[in-house]
């Protein structure tokens, strides 16, 4: 039998030990817990390993089990089946709408604003218990923020930072492969994949290879867009036209409700108007011409307020089935074709990312975690991990109503972006927006007219780097 533990009259039972109760026989609380219940018991302080089915919360940790979460000790506000804020110990009220934070908002968990519960909530100027995370002007990029974190230099997904990163690393192979030892991924690895994906310029003008099939899928997007451009015309301009003096010359001969005679001539769903689908006005031009091949007595011609007059006739709807039908054919293989180039530069996106990874993983093998020599393929120094270097340039430009976008170029070491902005006449310094994981963003909610800056802040697992150059501008209508 465990410690504080006897057996009496065939049954186990546990004895108060130090808690000065002198009750036999009756299940208690272990040492300094004071919280044992009949038949219960608790997990000791510091254990967290309780039985009976149920597993408490250990002082200091807040992660029970069974799917409860409590406060951590120092909190004092922790409840049954309720989950709280662990920032900082507070707990977060308050009537007022507040930002929730999503799975896949960026936010850190020792973010100053952050409030962590169910649900959880971040907070932004005018709340109460608000920081100012801005950046800090005339920040040094070199400031390495002091961390017991190591480096993950985990390969990025994102398309465009992972071919930087690529870039960067082959630069770094060609200089230090031949002294570090590398032999499975060397720059003679990773350039041949690099060159797929973004082209060759060795290959013939204007082959796909010379493109790239990231380019080659760009185009076949743009193809697409012009082909589907072209039908969505077709269907809301001639076809609609036509469809719009069949339905005219049908409340002649049906009436304005909609009947057995409307069902006859194609018209559905208990309605006689001109269908806004484009596959409806196409299954609804096929139904005209059948109906007026057996009803021609039912043909007419419409005058027009400019042009010749349009003739409602089943050769009129003939001739424009067709058309509509090759615009919807070549737009069927304008997106197949869109289908094959995506999975081709998919293949090249994830050959890419894997030879990264591997690289990297043999890097792992071959140099110290605080060799300074990761930065030159660019990769942070796991066990020493700096800063990023600061976006070298922004770009902003108007992207609609209220809405700007911006764009930059990888900055070395980043793992991911911090958005700022700053209105003139109302912010007096930069306020946080948006944590990004790419290399562009569009500002949205945005007063037109009124005079915006814009800056970017790199950051990684060691801190933020300088504040990007500041792009000020007036905001679009």
């Amino acid at each position: 039998w465990g410690v504080g533990e006897q057996k009496s009259g065939g049954r186990a039972c546990r004895c108060p030990v130090c808690n000065g109760d002198g009750s036999v026989c009756e299940p208690r609380s272990p040492v300094r817990n004071d919280d044992g219940m009949g038949g219960e018991r608790r997990a000791p302080c510091g254990n967290g390993d309780g039985m009976d089915g149920e597993r408490r919360a250990p002082c200091g940790n807040g992660y029970g089990m069974d799917g409860e979460r409590r406060a951590p000790c120092g909190n004092g506000d922790g409840v049954d089946g309720e989950r709280r804020s662990r920032s900082r110990c507070d707990r977060f009220s308050g009537g007022d709408a507040v930002k929730p934070i999503t799975w896949d908002s960026g936010v850190r968990f020792d973010d100053p604003n952050a409030r962590w519960g169910s649900p959880s909530v971040m907070l932004e100027p005018g709340d109460a218990g608000y920081v100012n995370t801005g950046p800090v002007p005339g920040a040094n990029p070199n400031q390495k923020k002091k961390t017991s974190m190591s480096a993950s230099n985990e390969t990025p997904r994102n398309q465009k930072i992972l071919q930087a990163l690529a870039h960067d690393m082959a630069d770094g192979m060609t200089q230090l492969q031949a002294t570090i030892g590398l032999h499975h991924h060397t720059d003679a690895t990773l350039r041949p994949i690099l060159l797929k994906l973004e082209g060759d310029p060795a290959a013939p003008l204007g082959s796909n290879a010379n493109k790239g099939s990231q380019l080659v899928f760009k185009d076949s997007e743009d193809a697409r867009d012009a082909v589907s451009a072209a039908m969505m015309a077709l269907s809301d301009g001639s076809v609609k036209t036509l469809l719009s003096g069949y339905r005219k010359v049908l409340t002649g001969v049906h009436g304005e409700t909609f009947n057995a005679g409307w069902a006859a001539a194609g018209f559905s769903g208990n309605s006689t108007a001109v269908p806004r689908n484009h596959d409806e006005r196409f299954a609804l031009l096929a139904a005209m011409r059948a109906y007026l091949a057996a009803h021609p007595n039912h043909e007419g011609s419409l005058p027009q307020a400019t042009g010749p007059a349009l003739a409602v006739t089943a050769a009129a709807a003939l001739a424009l089935h067709g058309q509509f039908s090759d615009a919807r054919a070549a737009l069927n293989t304008a997106d197949g074709v869109v289908e094959t180039t995506l999975a081709l530069r998919n293949v090249d996106k994830e050959a890419l990312h894997d030879e990264v990874s591997g690289a990297t993983g043999e890097l792992r093998g071959l140099l110290a975690a605080d060799d300074p020599r990761w930065e030159t393929l660019g990769l942070n120094i796991p066990a020493n991990p700096t800063p990023p270097e600061a976006v070298s340039a922004l770009t902003v430009l108007a992207a609609g109503a209220g809405r700007e976008f911006a764009a930059w170029p990888h900055a070395r070491r980043a793992t991911g972006y911090r958005a700022f902005i700053k209105v003139q006449g109302v912010d007096e310094e930069f306020r946080f927006v948006e944590r990004v994981q790419d290399l562009e963003y569009t500002f949205k909610g945005l007063t037109p007219g009124a005079a915006v800056s814009y800056q970017i802040v790199a950051t990684n697992e060691a801190g933020d780097a300088a504040p990007s150059p500041v792009v000020t501008k007036v905001v679009g209508a």
